[in-house]
C-alpha cells in the first residue's frame, strides 16, 4: 500500500488513492503514529460531514447506446446486513462522466460517528423500464481518516482521488467487471 500524505498532497489539499477506500491502514509512513494518536484521542466522537464536489469518470456503460444514467447513494456501514441510506442523488442522463456539486450548499450528514465507515455507491438508473438499478461501482471512506487529513492539510475540506471503483456491491455481490474512477470533496467537523 503506497503513502496517500505526500507533500504535494498536503499543500493541495488533493489525496490520490489507488484503491476504492481509505481507512486506518491507509495512513502509512512518518504519519502512521500520528493517525494512532489521533484516532485514541477521538475514538467516541460523532461529527458532521459536509460534501462538496463529486465526479466520476469512465464509468462502464449500462444502457443500449453505450451510456447510462448514474446516481449516488450514501450508506452508513453497521454490523449485521442493515446499512442505513442516508442519501440519494438524483441520476444524471446518459453520461459516464457524472457531476454532482454541492459547493454553495453542502450536503450534509450530521451527528456521523467518526470511525464508522460511509459507503457510497455509483448505480445506474433504468429511466424506461422500472426495474432494478444495476451497480456500477463503490468507495468506502472511513470520516476519522478523512478529519486526521484534514488536520495534517490544515484544510477544512479534502479531495479524495479514486483511481479505481470497488467492484463489491453493499449486498456483497462481487462485480470484477467494474471500471472507472470517482473525485470526492468533502470535510467534517468534529463535535
Amino acid at each position: 500500500m503506497s503513502n496517500i500524505i505526500t507533500d504535494d498532497a498536503k499543500s493541495s489539499g488533493k489525496f490520490v488513492l489507488s484503491h476504492s477506500h481509505i481507512l486506518n491502514e491507509d495512513v502509512v509512513g512518518s504519519y502512521k503514529d500520528d493517525h494512532k494518536k489521533f484516532k485514541s484521542e477521538t475514538e467516541k466522537k460523532y461529527g458532521n460531514i459536509k460534501v462538496y464536489d463529486i465526479k466520476a469518470h469512465n464509468l462502464i456503460p449500462k444502457d443500449k447506446g453505450g451510456s447510462s444514467d448514474p446516481y449516488i447513494t450514501f450508506h452508513m456501514l453497521t454490523p449485521g446486513k442493515k446499512h442505513p441510506k442516508l442519501w440519494k442523488s438524483p441520476a444524471i442522463k446518459k453520461t459516464l462522466n457524472p457531476s454532482w456539486s454541492f459547493d454553495k450548499d453542502p450536503l450534509a450528514i450530521t451527528d456521523y460517528h467518526v470511525w464508522s465507515p460511509l459507503h457510497v455507491e455509483i448505480k445506474d438508473k433504468d429511466l424506461i423500464v422500472k426495474v432494478k438499478s444495476a451497480f456500477m461501482g463503490s468507495i468506502e471512506i472511513n470520516p476519522g481518516t478523512l478529519a486526521f487529513l484534514q488536520k495534517i492539510s490544515g484544510r477544512d475540506k479534502v479531495t479524495l482521488d479514486f483511481h479505481k471503483l470497488g467492484h463489491k456491491s453493499l449486498k456483497g455481490h462481487d462485480h470484477s467487471h467494474i471500471t472507472g474512477s470517482i473525485e470526492i470533496t468533502l470535510g467534517i467537523t468534529l463535535k
